[in-house]
């Protein structure tokens, strides 16, 4: 019985984790299974949201200058590494919550070892946004935040069209909207 409870609380908590980052890891509605191949999805697992290409167009779409077009790559560049470093550390959860006989010590460590690496891209994630932060103009700054370029808890938005109101919606201020 004892057991019982501990794969539940495993399989739980695997399940949270999944639920936690996969609007990070995939972008909000982007889905998608983390450990396949195909188009788009990179070796780490998440979404070739991050290409270089998508990221000049957003960060244009959005209107920010060449400077913060530049800290805003990089910042998401750093965020991409740090996920793909929790996802290699869900992976490793996931193989000792599903593997066969796992001890309940296996499960604990590994259990542990996760939280640890959640700890740890939280922090990445929070000194990026500081760092980016610090050099974004406060309108930028909003416009990111409100894109996902600054953690807001909901994921990028890559490529969705922004809000109405008066030059949100296009590529800079007054832009045409953006399908």
């Amino acid at each position: 019985m004892r057991r019982l409870r501990w794969v539940t609380l495993v399989v739980a908590l695997v399940a949270a984790a999944a639920l936690f980052a996969a609007p990070v890891l995939y972008g909000q509605g982007g889905g998608g299974g983390g450990g396949t191949r195909g188009a788009g999805v990179t070796p780490g697992g998440g979404m070739g949201m991050m290409d270089p290409e998508r990221m000049q167009a957003m960060a244009e779409r959005i209107g920010l200058n060449e400077k913060e077009q530049a800290a805003v790559q990089k910042s998401i560049e750093a965020k991409f590494k740090a996920r793909q470093a929790l996802q290699t550390e869900l992976d490793k959860l996931r193989e000792v919550a599903f593997g066969g006989q796992s001890a309940e010590q296996q499960l604990t460590q590994a259990v542990a070892q996760y939280t640890k690496a959640m700890a740890k891209y939280r922090q990445a994630l929070q000194a990026e946004d500081t760092a980016l932060s610090g050099q974004l103009s406060l309108r930028s700054r909003s416009r990111c935040l409100t894109e996902g370029v600054l953690e807001n808890e909901l994921g990028m938005r890559m490529g969705r069209r922004t809000g109405g109101g008066g030059g949100g919606g296009g590529r800079g201020p007054g832009g045409p909207p953006q399908p």
